[in-house]
């Protein structure tokens, strides 16, 4: 399952959800084999992924990019709802650290 780099990677096999249950034990093996290095894991109904199980030191690593993902969509949800009467622009978003590109600007 280890796998050095995600950039090159096929697409993924889809477990089942039961399959990845019974997939489990050798799933945390390999997690404590090859930590960081290990390959996710993608389950879902009918071979459509779902949901993903990777090492927790990477989802740790992931934080940071995490929030940024949930606070832009708060952000542009925001944006949305009060276009009118917010006047922001495009130096103003990206002092935030955001790209002013999200949000059309």
């Amino acid at each position: 399952m280890s796998k050095a780099s995600l950039a090159a990677a096929t697409p993924p096999t889809v477990l089942s959800a039961s399959e990845a249950r019974v997939s489990l034990p050798a799933v945390l093996d390999d997690f404590r084999d090859h930590g960081l290095a290990s390959a996710p894991v993608f389950f879902g109904s009918h071979r459509k992924a779902e949901g993903v199980i990777i090492p927790v030191d990477l989802f740790y690593a992931l934080i940071p990019a995490i929030d940024d993902v949930l606070l832009k969509a708060s952000v542009r949800d925001r944006i949305a709802e009060n276009a009118e009467s917010l006047d922001l622009d495009a130096k103003f978003v990206a002092s935030l650290g955001l790209d002013p590109a999200d949000f059309d600007l």
